[in-house]
């Protein structure tokens, strides 16, 4: 069976914990988008996990996790993170798959990244960790990919600072490399798990554009950019909170407009640690919004919701 997750809203609504929860019964968990700008965090044990790379279901000794094609990967973020896995007593190595067409954030992409925001009249708030430039430059064919690490052909585009980067890093991600596409036909038995980043009115196409994520957090990316044929799809879940949470700048219908101390806003704000896990800013927050809710269900064809944080408002009066 293979089952998609993704938020149904702007991001930040719990996916991580929900994977979490599904893959006890799963072999392998797929992110297949996104980069280090994502964050899901899990608490086991009374050990709180912060990731923002590797899927959700590393924490569990018996499963594989792949980070798919539709990824872009920082190595030195991607490896901190391992190390801090490894600290925790989380065995990883052997687990961790990287799909050979994924592709590569370079240092300088991020200063650029942050250079090109500040420029704009009306900046998106990317988190500058230069996601948005990696996936422009795989659209326009000048990205380097985890297959390209090795290829002369390919590394002769780029400078002597970059070049210096990936000798850097080579040997630990070659061995973790894989056809991501023909690892799943092979494990086409088992039970997979396609984890999305950030939520469905993010995606680049569907989502509230231009204030969206460079990537594909839809339901379509599982197929596009995890490895499979969209048939082979057997159900979609939305995950959504109780409320509405967004970061950085966009429309946001049902944005409360009192964010004052003693508001409605910072209560949820500070009840529901509405804080970026990767960024630490601070999430805007607003009341459900069905009418997006309705959408996102509906451009990704979700069958099952998925609800969150719920009992932020157990303490309010009624």
């Amino acid at each position: 069976m293979n089952v998609v997750i993704i938020g149904a809203q702007w991001g930040d609504e719990g996916k991580g914990k929900i994977v979490d929860y599904l893959a006890h019964e799963a072999g392998i968990v797929v992110r297949f988008s996104g980069g280090a700008n994502a964050g899901h965090t899990i608490v086991l044990s009374g050990t709180r996990y912060a990731l923002h790379l590797v899927p959700s279901g590393i924490l569990y000794s018996d499963k594989t996790v792949i980070l798919g094609s539709g990824m872009v990967i920082d190595p030195e973020a991607l490896f901190a993170e391992l190390d801090g896995l490894k600290e925790k007593g989380i065995d990883w190595e052997g687990r961790v798959l990287i799909s050979n067409r994924a592709h590569i954030v370079l240092p300088r992409y991020k200063e650029l990244d942050r250079e090109i925001d500040s420029q704009r009249r009306r900046p998106i708030g990317t988190t500058g960790r230069g996601i948005g430039i990696a996936y422009s430059l795989k659209a326009s064919r000048d990205g380097i990919r985890l297959a390209d690490i090795d290829d002369e052909e390919r590394l002769c585009n780029l400078t002597d600072a970059d070049r210096t980067f990936l000798d850097a890093w080579r040997d630990k991600l070659l061995p973790m490399s894989v056809d991501a596409s023909s690892y799943l036909h092979h494990h086409k038995n088992a039970w997979t798990l396609f984890e999305g980043a950030q939520g469905a009115l993010l995606d680049i196409d569907t989502g509230t554009y231009p204030f969206v994520s460079s990537g594909m957090s839809c339901a379509a990316g599982a197929a596009a950019q995890g490895g499979i044929g969209p048939r082979n799809i057997d159900r979609i879940l939305g995950v959504f909170k109780a409320y509405t949470t967004r970061v950085g700048n966009g429309p946001f219908p049902t944005e409360f407009a009192d964010d004052s101390p003693g508001s409605l806003s910072n209560y949820i704000r500070t009840t529901g640690n509405e804080f970026g896990v990767t960024t630490g800013r601070p999430r805007r927050c607003g009341y459900l919004d069905l009418v997006a809710l309705r959408y996102a269900c509906i451009v990704n064809s979700i069958d099952r919701l998925v609800l969150t944080h719920l009992d932020v408002y157990d303490n309010l009066d009624e």
